[in-house]
């Protein structure tokens, strides 16, 4: 992790400690915890959505609905 990365985390953290009024190795736990949940249910061996390559989410055809 360079020191752009480490900044961000730590801004992200203090936030999460500054908003819940609680100390900033409480956040990091909750930021952690956070961010193993979503890792863990992110699919294995497979591109997350979002880090590129083609997505039906953004296609531009109308939904087409039964009346």
């Amino acid at each position: 992790m360079n020191e752009a990365q480490t900044k961000q985390i730590q801004d992200i953290v203090q936030e999460i400690a500054t908003d819940e009024s609680i100390s900033f190795d409480e956040a990091f736990a909750i930021a952690m915890g956070m961010l193993k949940f979503h890792a863990d249910g992110m699919p294995k061996g497979r591109k997350a959505s979002g880090c590129g390559g083609s997505s039906q989410a953004g296609s531009s055809q109308p939904d087409q609905s039964l009346d």
